[in-house]
């Protein structure tokens, strides 16, 4: 019973994502924004001045996607770049007036589309619900970080198998 459970879970899950991924695409598709640009924003917008490999982690993305997703919002006018000035070697990322002007848009079609989602829930679900995904969030961080070391799949499965014992 519970694999069948955590099956149907995995499933929801999946679901959940490729049409979040849907969604977004068609929403931002008018400001020419693709395939999650609009995570990378927020990360800019929230941390003016953050750099390439903090994006990178805070997306859960791998630092050459970061860098080629930066290249595109930085020719798309979104983004701005500047050597960082006691670190030479580092970039800084900063929005653009465009940015400033366009976020308010890109946030609002968030919020109101968790809103949607979550409208038929209780007060007490919605507590629930946010604890339960800040749980998995957690699990599924630290995979994250394991299969992306040096040793990641060997990482990855140990980790699984002492989840197991």
């Amino acid at each position: 019973m519970q694999e069948k459970l955590i099956h149907q879970i995995g499933r929801e899950l999946a679901t959940i994502y490729r049409c979040t991924l849907y969604i977004r695409d068609t929403q931002f598709r008018s400001l020419g924004l693709t395939k999650g640009q609009h995570h990378i924003l927020s990360r800019v917008i929230e941390n003016p001045g953050i750099d390439q490999s903090s994006i990178a982690q805070q997306a859960r993305i791998d630092k050459s996607t970061a860098g080629k997703a930066i290249e595109k919002l930085i020719s798309s006018g979104y983004l701005i770049r500047t050597k960082d000035e006691s670190d030479g070697r580092m970039w800084r990322i900063y929005p653009t007036e465009k940015l400033i002007e366009t976020y308010p848009i890109i946030y609002s079609s968030l919020i109101s589309t968790f809103e949607f989602c979550t409208s038929e829930f209780t007060p007490d679900e919605l507590v629930v619900f946010h604890s339960a995904l800040i749980k998995y969030r957690k699990k599924t961080d630290a995979l994250w970080e394991s299969a992306r070391t040096k040793n990641g799949m060997n990482e990855f499965s140990d980790k699984l198998n002492q989840e197991d014992n």
